[in-house]
């Protein structure tokens, strides 16, 4: 139009006038020259025949396109303003397209709306998204740790939770576990004090029930010792008597031979009662071993048990008393030989890991049932028909192995009877003991 305008050729800037209405919406098409001057005109109103000086001045000034509201032909338009310029570069005119402010605002209410509803709906994606995030990473985890203190609360202390989320939410998951492991172990140790407590417990009620029994036992033996004595020697002076028959003769024999048998009990009321301090030494066990073999060979020949001595090679030695020593060891097999008779009995020594010696005495015997095996190192206690034991042995012989700080338990043999396990500090030899023993 530039070019038409500047040749004056009217027809073609009609025709271009006129092709502006093909974009649709258009109002009016004007045409001016450089002075502000109606020339052409496209269009339901006829426009004023002069064109805005505002923005006349504002081409002729910038060369730049600009619009403004406005009323034409006693409506209220917008008018949109095209500098053209000729074959030099200079305006020789101006185009005014027009559009109703109706139609304008409309548009611009169309791109509010539509604004809006874009910016709704990317909201409402961002706010799913942040509340999916948020589940996801912090909800979730938050949640589990809840179910995993609830259920902890209800009384599952072993459980423990997923650590999973955030840093954060992690970190307390870390937390909350290592609190529970804490909780864990003051709980064991708490349970090993309390049952170490009843243990001390037990053994102080049974050390003491054993002091007042020991009191009991030598006082007893005591006042009994005197009497069995008299009858003792009042029997044996009768039995000197050349004119007893022979039926008061066997009578006197009864009477010495009961004698006898309290006082052996009496004697071991008062091995029970006292508590001798001895000398504890190093002890060869292979010689301890044999010296009670050699004492009980008349009780095994007796009953017709077999005795196994299982001693190691080396030289072994205990920390032991001798003389209690051999009574600890003399009981424990002559109750194995009377619960074995025509079996076998087994005395095997053994050097164990932390500085200790383990004796076993086993048979093969009955065994000890389990509901009386905690009960056999009580005084008093026997299982043996009455007038045949004291149940004095096995209680003495508990004493003596604590006297030496060591341990007896009982459990079943490999011969299908009883093992006494007795443990008891190892010591260190001397040559002279060694060469003895030899």
């Amino acid at each position: 139009m530039g070019r038409a305008l500047e040749q004056d050729r009217h027809g073609t800037l009609e025709n271009a006038l006129a092709s502006a209405f093909n974009f649709g919406r258009v109002y009016g098409a004007y045409l001016y020259n450089a002075d502000g001057e109606l020339l052409a005109s496209a269009g339901a109103t006829q426009p004023d025949s002069q064109a805005s000086p505002a923005m006349l001045e504002k081409a002729n000034r910038e060369g730049e396109a600009g619009g403004e509201y406005g009323y034409l032909g006693g409506r209220e338009v917008y008018s949109f303003f095209i500098p053209l310029t000729n074959s030099t570069q200079q305006m020789n005119g101006l185009l005014q397209i027009t559009r109703r402010k109706s139609e304008i605002e409309a548009y611009t209410q169309d791109l509010r709306l539509y604004g809006a509803a874009g910016l709704g709906a990317l909201t409402l994606v961002l706010i799913t998204i942040t509340f999916l995030g948020y589940q996801r990473a912090i909800a979730a985890p938050l949640s589990r740790l809840t179910a995993s203190m609830r259920q902890v609360a209800g009384g599952d202390l072993d459980h423990r939770t997923q650590p999973t989320g955030p840093r954060e939410v992690e970190q307390l998951a870390r937390t909350f576990n290592a609190m529970l492991e804490r909780m864990q172990q003051d709980r064991e140790e708490i349970q090993e004090r309390r049952r170490s407590q009843e243990r001390l417990q037990q053994e102080l009620h049974q050390a003491e029930k054993m002091a007042s029994i020991g009191r009991l036992s030598a006082g007893v033996a005591h006042e009994l010792g005197t009497p069995l004595s008299v009858v003792d020697g009042s029997a044996q002076r009768l039995l000197r008597r050349s004119e007893l028959s022979a039926e008061t003769h066997g009578e006197l024999w009864r009477i010495r031979e009961q004698a006898q048998r309290m006082t052996q009990i009496v004697e071991q009321l008062l091995a029970f009662g006292s508590h001798p301090e001895g000398s504890p030494r190093p002890v060869l066990v292979g010689r301890l071993s044999r010296a009670v073999a050699r004492n009980a060979r008349e009780a095994l020949e007796t009953a017709g048990t077999e005795l196994q001595l299982e001693l190691p090679e080396a030289n072994l030695y205990v920390h032991l008393d001798p003389f209690r020593g051999e009574q600890m060891l003399s009981h424990l097999v002559n109750n194995a030989i009377q619960a074995a008779p025509g079996g076998t009995v087994r005395i095997a020594w053994e050097a164990l890991a932390n500085g200790r010696v383990r004796l076993t005495v086993a048979d093969s015997g009955a065994g000890v049932p389990a509901d009386l095996a905690p009960h056999v190192f009580e005084p008093f206690f026997t299982t043996k028909p009455p007038g045949q034991g004291s149940g004095l042995g096995l209680a003495m012989v508990h004493g003596v192995v604590e006297e030496h700080a060591g341990r007896i338990e009982i459990g079943t043999s490999e011969l299908g009877g009883a093992a006494f396990h007795v443990e008891l500090p190892r010591a260190e030899g001397t040559g002279a003991e060694e060469g003895s023993t030899a």
